[in-house]
């Protein structure tokens, strides 16, 4: 695709989305689309203070995974001086992190790793510690900070870890909680020395929610979509800013690996984005496209086949929003042919 192209085609999703947003009833509210490749980049505002920064909800996620990626790329501990890795049994860490919450030993929990953690495959039946089911919580930690803690621990591992999918924020913020717990810094320090610094992404310009005394990781991290872009960008050159990995290069690999199926879902022939397995915080297509999605509409689209970059940020979008979103990009984001060596 030569840069006239690409120019045509995001002009064309540009089209696309716009007339979603303009559908009544109003269900959709964007705010940003932005695409790279090869040196080029486009960006279209959809309405006034576009450029202002938003939570980017579960592309979150994605953030929490590139951060442990960089720290393992520096040598980082979670305690001791074992590095930072993601199969290393938190456990024994959990117990002595966190010694009042029942993580118990000679269980489940003895065998749950950093990357079930990140790959919601705990264990749980079910995700949770979502708006719809943690908002109670989520108030109660004003005045009682472990209260999300003790509900994640109360909750049964009724599968093996590793074997059972169950899209969840929980895991990440039990991550965020031993980060704090076990090294005296949190998850955003960690971020912001170790990804976002780094990408010249100014302190001022960007907050993590806390949910009682830890980040929630899993969510509520707002960025500017130049500087959620920036992170796009990063994905884009599997790592690397400026010649320099700042990401892990195993880490990255394994970002990208199914770590497992989800349960089958109807197919939609119309879907440019299908999930086809869950990776490390992104959903993966199945042909080298990866993802990771927001509640309210925000996108980030990686085709490596092509060395395309897409993000998306809006501020709400119903379910039929989203799916008219998600084909509205299928020009930017669908499979593609080889692209140019160079990644620009």
């Amino acid at each position: 695709m030569s840069a006239a192209e690409f120019t045509r085609t995001f002009d064309d999703c540009v089209a696309r989305l716009t007339a979603i947003q303009r559908r009544p009833p109003e269900s959709c509210t964007l705010l940003t689309l932005t695409a790279s490749r090869a040196g080029q980049r486009l960006t279209h505002h959809f309405g006034p203070r576009a450029d202002a920064g938003a939570d980017i909800r579960s592309l979150s996620k994605l953030v929490t995974v590139l951060t442990l990626g960089a720290a393992a790329a520096r040598g980082a501990a979670l305690a001791g001086t074992e590095p930072l890795r993601l199969d290393h049994p938190l456990g024994p860490l959990l117990r002595v992190a966190l010694p009042t919450l029942g993580f118990h030993p000679a269980g489940r929990w003895d065998r749950v790793t950093v990357r079930h953690l990140l790959s919601s495959t705990t264990g749980h039946e079910h995700g949770f510690l979502f708006r719809s089911d943690a908002a109670h919580l989520i108030e109660r930690t004003e005045t009682d900070p472990t209260a999300l803690l003790r509900h994640l621990a109360d909750q049964p591992l009724t599968h093996e870890p590793g074997t059972h999918f169950a899209y969840s924020n929980a895991g990440y913020y039990l991550l965020s909680a031993l980060i704090t717990e076990l090294t005296g810094r949190t998850l955003a320090d960690w971020t912001g020395d170790l990804l976002l610094g780094p990408l010249n992404i100014p302190p001022q310009t960007w907050t993590w929610r806390h949910d009682g005394p830890y980040p929630a990781a899993a969510t509520g991290l707002r960025l500017t979509p130049d500087h959620l872009h920036r992170i796009a960008d990063l994905l884009r050159r599997d790592g690397r800013h400026h010649d320099e990995r700042l990401v892990d290069a195993d880490w990255m690999r394994e970002l990208t690996t199914p770590q497992v199926v989800p349960p089958p879902t109807p197919a939609d022939p119309t879907d440019p984005l299908p999930r086809a397995a869950y990776g490390l915080g992104v959903w993966l297509c199945g042909d080298g496209r990866f993802y990771a999605e927001g509640t309210d509409g925000q996108y980030l689209v990686l085709d490596p086949a092509t060395h395309t970059a897409v993000t998306v940020t809006a501020l709400r979008a119903d379910p039929t929003a989203m799916a008219a979103i998600r084909r509205a990009l299928g020009p930017l984001t669908g499979p593609g042919r080889p692209g140019p060596s160079t990644l620009g």
